[in-house]
């Protein structure tokens, strides 16, 4: 017998006939052994000519590992191979004189070898012949998990993208909807992998397919919403239809689809949903998890499986209200930018989605309008409002694309706009729900908003629920201090229930408000400002916050360790202080260098006069030119104002570093040094251009304008790089500060 190299049928008939087709396959017992990689048995059983299976090779597979394939050899009997290892994906039987049929063959993970590298390597040329010898193989489970060739073909991305839509032109609209071993058809596989692209032409060809659920009833768009692939799960969103049964958004699945939307932030979906689902929008998510229990132990479903990483967080997350009272990075209030960012994030525009948006834009047109169309002013007024409103969507889309770092600030803002509107949509449907379970979700969600730091969500409740007020506790209140909650801070100070708060609270080790206070903040939120000493002042602020509402006695208390709080502030911030003295002496001298140089530049312009003098009166040669006096000017008073920069660093290098400096005195200096020295550049700047105007700009006016811009460069780069420091500083030492003043209006 002839031997071969591949392990695929050689008969190019035996697809079309069954009775005649014959399949060879050497005895290479080297080739197996190269081709197996994990230690299961297989068995080659019974080739007797009583065995009325004599034509078919079958595989039988467990949950984990394969049992046995049977198989026919002529010219053997009973022959039995056992094998150490398997490979990754295949079970590679070799056999003497196999005759397998068509249908036989597609169960033959060795078949198949050929055809699954070619899909791996997206060789499309060997894979259509193959397919072409075989047709019925497109059919075959050639995965592990039963996956036939669409399956693996869609997961490998965009890569392989040339390959999918030669296969889906290939293959007939019913034969999409094969399904796996876990029951998922090709959709799940590329919804996972984020494969838009592969997606859209699988949906092109079958509409139906992103309605065909998996055994526990989740449909595609569940996958897309659990692996974070938002463009993805707007796409399904709109392709899946509500009107059939079972309906992705009804019950159990709609409510997994609502969490895990959620999950993954993305909260223009969720608002959508409890929308256009009212029913969502105060769903239960306990009783889900309950039903999903006990479907799972009949149903194996490891897409979704309960242990996974989009688990539900805690027990206290039982309704869509409780988990957004969990998100501190969704709202503004969780944000932090600088002064640049902040600027910009006020200019720019709240990003829409024209398809989330879509049930809600026909409400506003038609206010529109309502107004009297009879006079074409007002039809034309509104033209001109959307034109310019469109106009300048386009303005930021190019701005954004031009500069990433401004898309990036509008889709925060964005993000806070829907998050606003999700919640107060949530907040008024709880509302309207039976007291008692209106009251559950309204106390927890409360909490947890004050235990995250979100006082937007405590303003939103007690809008609605007032009785919400009475939630608040000495628990609430500690942990706005121990983790530097300022605005929830703020919030409780707001009710005037702080003094009676700061007077119960005892924690561990007798320790009051102020032994509390006095501890080191989490570094989260450390790291909201920059530079130890920066963190180190923001440390006091919260201390003498305190201290200002505690009584007097609370100052020299003493806990079980004989610490007073005070005491208690100066171990916990060390290593803090330390840390600020270094950066503080760091800081200084490279700045006390800088004012030594441009020092040491102006003194020497001073003395050596552009120009020269005057041989027998010593008076400048350029005395009455006007530009020569600017020189004069700016060139003193960069002299003097370096100097003064250079004194006031020095001052920071010979400071004592006592915790309470960094409240005001070093940050006091540093302002004071910062501002003087940009002052000396400036001017150092303008005398250096004047020098070189007076000497070579022959009182022309383009050289006095290139100069001049020139000039603006240092000046500016300085600015940019140096100046939110010195707002910060500023900001923090001279202005409201992080407490400002509590107004008598708790609801706004």
């Amino acid at each position: 017998m002839a031997s071969s190299s591949s392990p695929r049928p050689r008969d190019d008939n035996s697809a079309n006939s069954p009775n005649n087709s014959k399949i060879d396959i050497a005895e290479h017992d080297e080739e197996f052994a190269a081709m197996a990689s994990s230690s299961l048995p297989l068995s080659v059983i019974d080739d007797s000519p009583n065995n009325l299976n004599c034509s078919t090779i079958n595989m039988v597979q467990s949950a984990d590992e394969y049992a046995s394939v049977s198989s026919l050899s002529s010219s053997e009997s009973n022959r039995i191979i056992e094998i150490d290892h398997l490979t990754d994906e295949f079970i590679s039987v070799v056999s003497s004189s196999s005759s397998v049929t068509a249908e036989s063959y597609k169960e033959d993970l060795t078949c198949f070898l050929e055809l699954y590298q070619a899909v791996l390597n997206g060789d499309w040329k060997s894979a259509s012949k193959f397919l072409n010898h075989y047709p019925n193989s497109i059919y075959a489970p050639i995965g592990t998990d039963g996956a036939p060739v669409l399956h693996i073909a869609v997961e490998l991305g965009l890569a392989n993208i040339g390959f999918v839509e030669k296969l889906v032109e290939l293959m007939p609209s019913e034969a999409l909807d094969l399904r796996d071993s876990d029951g998922a058809t090709a959709l799940f596989n590329a919804a996972r992998a984020g494969n838009i692209k592969a997606v859209k032409l699988l949906v092109n060809k079958n509409p139906g397919l992103p309605n065909i659920c998996q055994r526990n009833k989740f449909a595609p768009l569940h996958t897309a919403a659990r692996y974070g692939h938002k463009e993805l799960t707007l796409y399904l969103l709109s392709v899946t239809r509500d009107d059939v049964d079972p309906s992705p958004f009804a019950a159990k699945p709609g409510f997994e689809l609502l969490r895990r939307a959620l999950m993954v932030g993305f909260h223009d979906v969720a608002l959508y949903l409890v929308k256009r689902y009212p029913h969502l929008a105060t769903c239960n998510f306990d009783s889900a998890y309950l039903d999903d229990a006990k479907d799972s132990d009949d149903a194996k479903d490891s897409d979704d499986d309960k242990d996974s990483d989009d688990a539900k967080d805690s027990d206290d997350d039982f309704a869509p209200l409780t988990v957004l009272a969990k998100r501190p990075w969704a709202f503004r209030s969780g944000s932090r930018f600088n002064l640049w960012q902040l600027i910009i994030y006020h200019c720019v525009l709240v990003k829409l989605n024209h398809f989330l948006s879509q049930p809600n834009r026909g409400g506003r047109e038609n206010q529109v309008g309502s107004c009297d169309l009879s006079t074409q002013m007002c039809y034309y007024w509104t033209q001109f409002f959307k034109a310019c409103q469109k106009a300048n969507a386009i303005f930021w889309e190019l701005v954004g694309w031009l500069v990433p770092p401004i898309k990036h600030i509008q889709e925060t803002k964005t993000m806070h706009s829907q998050t606003l509107q999700l919640l107060n949509h949530l907040c008024t449907k709880v509302k309207d729900l039976e007291v008692p379970r209106a009251k559950e979700i309204f106390s927890q969600s409360f909490i947890n908003g004050a235990k995250y730091g979100i006082p937007e969500i405590l303003e939103n409740i007690l809008k609605l629920y007032p009785f919400a007020l009475q939630y608040l506790d000495e628990e609430v209140f500690e942990l706005a201090v121990l983790n530097r909650y300022e605005k929830i801070f703020n919030f409780i100070c707001k009710t005037g229930m702080h003094r009676q708060f700061i007077i119960r609270i005892r924690g561990a080790s007798n320790n009051n408000i102020l032994h509390l206070a006095g501890k080191l903040a989490p570094p989260h939120r450390l790291s909201l400002v920059s530079g130890a000493a920066l963190q180190m002042q923001r440390e006091l602020h919260w201390f003498k916050e305190i201290e200002k509402y505690a009584p007097g006695t609370f100052r020299e208390f003493e806990n079980n360790d004989k610490d007073t709080p005070k005491m208690v502030f100066i171990k916990a911030h060390e290593e803090l202080i330390k840390e600020g003295e270094k950066w503080m002496k760091g800081t200084a001298k490279s700045y006390t260098l800088a004012a030594a140089l441009i020092a040491t530049v102006v003194f020497a312009a001073a003395i050596s006069i552009p120009g020269g003098n005057h041989d027998d009166t010593g008076i400048p040669n350029f005395s009455k030119e006007n530009t020569f006096k600017v020189f004069a000017v700016s060139d003193a008073l960069s002299l003097f104002l370096s100097i003064a920069s250079m004194l006031i660093f020095l001052s920071i290098l010979t400071a004592r570093y006592a915790e309470d400096d960094f409240l005001f005195a070093l940050p006091r200096r540093l302002i004071f040094g910062l501002v003087t020295l940009f002052l000396s550049v400036t001017f150092m700047m303008i005398a250096y251009s004047s020098a070189i105007y007076l000497l070579f700009g022959e009182k022309k006016a383009w050289i006095l304008i290139t100069l001049g811009a020139l000039a603006c460069l240092p000046v500016t780069l300085y600015g940019i790089l140096q100046f939110p420091l010195l707002v910060e500083l500023i900001y923090s030492t001279y202005g409201p500060g992080i407490f400002g003043k509590h107004s008598n209006r708790l609801i706004r």
